[in-house]
């Protein structure tokens, strides 16, 4: 019975499910890149200065 529920920790720790966890971490960084990008072009525009972050 250890023996199998062991096996199956390591079934749902594949590679492909690392994977996926690392892609969607990406993915978010992305988006927080993407929106602060447009919260400075949005700022850009209000103010008439380009801001650096």
């Amino acid at each position: 019975m250890q023996s199998t529920s062991a096996c199956f920790r390591r079934r749902t720790n594949t590679p492909q499910q690392i994977f996926y966890e690392n892609l969607s971490i990406i993915t978010n960084t992305e988006r927080k890149k993407k929106y602060k990008i447009y919260h400075t072009i949005k700022k850009t525009r209000e103010t008439g200065t380009f801001l650096k972050y």
